[in-house]
């Protein structure tokens, strides 16, 4: 019988916004929902660069870091349960900055759109206060 250690997981998020103030979302292939680009850390990655990579992967754009936004560790947001505790998710959300690059056809997104933070698409719900909590520019990180 196999023995498996359940621990959290590392999952990164990135809030972009254009000129206009305006967010940039992805749209996912799984469940049609809109969402800011983001994903799970790969074993061995550091945090900037699963920043960078999922960015990339998930828009094909090219971005810089700008700071830490929140730090998302709640079980009823991010406990994964099917027959027994399988994960949970610390959700770690960065502010970013766009220099460059073109949308790239990929696996998991239908492709991104920027769009007023007054008038969002059908969201995964956790991303409408990551968002909110990046435009409020609160000092504490530790939201949930």
């Amino acid at each position: 019988m196999r023995t498996e250690t359940i621990t959290p997981k590392v999952a990164v998020n990135c809030a972009l916004f254009d000129d206009r103030g305006r967010v940039l979302l992805v749209q996912r292939k799984d469940n049609d929902l809109w969402c800011l680009p983001g994903g799970m850390m790969e074993l061995g990655e550091q945090v900037r660069d699963a920043i960078l990579r999922e960015v990339k992967e998930e828009t094909g754009l090219t971005v810089e870091i700008v700071r830490l936004t929140g730090v998302y560790s709640h079980p009823s947001d991010s406990l994964y349960i099917h027959r027994g505790p399988q994960y949970q998710l610390v959700i770690l959300v960065f502010l970013g900055r766009i220099l460059g690059g073109e949308f790239v056809e990929n696996a998991e997104t239908y492709g991104y759109r920027f769009f007023d933070v007054n008038d969002l698409p059908p969201l995964v719900e956790s991303h409408r206060q990551r968002i909110q909590d990046v435009l409020a520019n609160a000092a504490d990180v530790f939201i949930r």
